[in-house]
């Protein structure tokens, strides 16, 4: 019993340390992402809505980079393919956030910042975290026998007959 219950803590520890590590990732993409928005919008006078599109997509682009590096890993499957799939997360999350910032600072009348900071941590929340952690940097054993999650975008790219070599992966 003593052992179940160590295995267990050290199943939840890993978990906790993993969402630490991606919230760590997420506050230095944010960081990015409003420094851009800041910037355009307040030092250029550009759009905020064109601004936060533009600082969301500069914050997606470090949060991937930090994220393949430091927090999931190797997935096991190819940088295309797992470019690929944080590509389909991260065009939701740009939607969300693009469309609920603007829509909610027309409604609100409140101060487009504020609304984004409410914005992105719900999408972060409910689509990001999951989406990168459960599809985008899942490893391939993870998938189980029958590639759960649909063998398009590199789920069917390994096999276990099948070495997976450096080369293979930084393709």
């Amino acid at each position: 019993m003593c052992g179940r219950h160590h295995s267990q803590f050290l199943k939840l520890r890993r978990e906790l340390l993993l969402f630490i590590k991606a919230e760590m990732s997420s506050v230095v993409a944010t960081a990015v992402d409003y420094g851009v928005t800041i910037l355009l919008t307040e030092g250029l006078g550009i759009y905020y809505a064109l601004s936060n599109l533009v600082g969301c997509v500069s914050g997606g682009v470090t949060n991937c980079c930090i994220n393949l590096k430091y927090v999931f890993g190797n997935s096991g499957r190819k940088k295309k393919y797992v470019a690929l799939r944080y590509l389909c997360v991260w065009a939701l999350s740009i939607l969300l956030n693009s469309t609920g910032t603007w829509l909610f600072t027309e409604l609100s009348g409140f101060n487009y910042i504020i609304v984004k900071m409410i914005v992105g941590v719900a999408v972060g929340i409910i689509v990001n975290y999951p989406g990168q952690k459960l599809w985008v940097f899942r490893k391939v054993s993870d998938a189980g026998a029958d590639g759960a999650g649909g063998a398009w975008l590199g789920d069917d790219t390994f096999s276990e007959e099948q070495p997976i070599s450096n080369k293979e992966i930084n393709e």
